[in-house]
């Protein structure tokens, strides 16, 4: 599944984090089963795994897909996200605690619930909420989606059934989350190949670039080259 893979690549790209990982999600539910059982399932964790509500860093809303079958409204649907997210701050005694959202995943254009539109609001309350809310990141999987499909064929995307996503697919997924939550490192803008030291690049730096890979006496190793810009 990809929480499983999600966790164990943030192990390997942070071996010396300290990362753990609880799924307490239920298959085949809605926000609205979300929003009714979210201080049970967190109970749940407290319970079973000595874990107090100040625990949890991240609290991660996958919901989506069986809202739309459920045939839930985007204005329905926002509703029971509301309410999730406003329980599970009140129980992290937090009002700044922090959530990450997705946006789905586009599904079989067999399937007539999840018809483009759908998930164009669908996605649209999860930027919503974001923006209402604070602290709340949203990983957009739908956008991702839809370019995927225009290079892949559905049988490629999705398994037998034609509603749930494959091997394939739950790997883009994780891409998705991985990219969320990792470090990026800031842009450095990148020096061009003035070996010279004079603020140009010309024949004088072509020269010296010449005579350091004929292994004569100049020494290029603490220049960054940028050849072809």
């Amino acid at each position: 599944s990809w929480p499983v893979m999600l966790e164990q690549t943030l192990k390997t790209l942070y071996p010396d984090a300290n990362i753990t990982f609880k799924n307490i999600a239920h298959g085949g539910k809605t926000a609205k089963w979300g929003s009714e059982r979210l201080l049970t399932r967190l109970g749940y964790l407290e319970r079973d795994f000595g874990w107090t509500y100040e625990t949890p860093d991240l609290l991660i809303l996958a919901y989506g897909g069986n809202d739309m079958t459920a045939g839930f409204t985007p204005d329905v649907f926002k509703g029971y996200m509301q309410s999730i997210i406003t329980q599970y701050r009140d129980y992290k005694q937090d009002e700044s605690a922090e959530i990450l959202l997705w946006t789905e995943t586009r599904h079989h254009t067999q399937v007539t619930q999840y018809a483009k539109e759908n998930h164009d609001a669908y996605q649209q309350v999860n930027y919503e909420l974001a923006d209402e809310n604070g602290s709340i990141g949203v990983v957009d999987t739908l956008n991702v989606f839809n370019e995927v499909v225009q290079s892949k064929p559905e049988t490629d995307v999705y398994n037998d059934c034609v509603i749930h996503i494959n091997d394939f697919s739950t790997r883009v997924i994780v891409q998705c989350f991985v990219e969320a939550l990792t470090t990026k490192e800031e842009e450095v803008e990148t020096p061009v190949a003035d070996f010279s030291g004079d603020g140009n690049t010309d024949l004088e730096d072509v020269t010296l670039l010449a005579r350091h890979f004929a292994g004569w006496d100049t020494s290029l190793e603490e220049t960054v080259l940028d050849l072809n810009g």
